[in-house]
């Protein structure tokens, strides 16, 4: 069991586009519906931390005031004790090692204006 902040996801369905996954996570998580259209960062975890796994770091945008407040009335399932909203200075005290160098290096593609898109058979998603 993993201690810490951590960013809203889990894993894909069978046969479910990876951002699709995310969306439907983001949702359930924290009552976002956001487009996740482009990937900030990618990372690998090896079978012999837990099952191997391709977790990929997506771009939602900015949140309105709206969607803010769309989050803070959210009830989220029993999984997700918390939803807070931390400057990035917090996290590695609040985040997993592991999760922190994830959304650090997402924090930082995004400082520098770096995405890829996601396609789908060489067609943006």
């Amino acid at each position: 069991h993993q201690t810490g902040l951590t960013l809203p996801g889990g894993p894909a369905e069978a046969d479910e586009l990876p951002h699709h996954a995310a969306r439907r996570h983001t949702d359930t998580q924290t009552g976002l519906v956001l487009p996740l259209r482009k990937i900030l960062a990618t990372d690998h975890t090896p079978t012999r931390l837990l099952p191997e796994a391709l977790h990929f770091v997506h771009w939602g945008g900015r949140l309105s005031p709206a969607q803010e407040s769309t989050v803070a009335l959210h009830r989220p399932p029993h999984t997700v004790t918390a939803v807070h909203w931390l400057h990035r200075a917090q996290l590695a005290d609040a985040m997993h090692p592991d999760h922190h160098r994830r959304t650090t290096h997402a924090l930082d593609a995004l400082t520098r204006g770096a995405h890829l898109p996601f396609l789908l058979r060489g067609t943006p998603a």
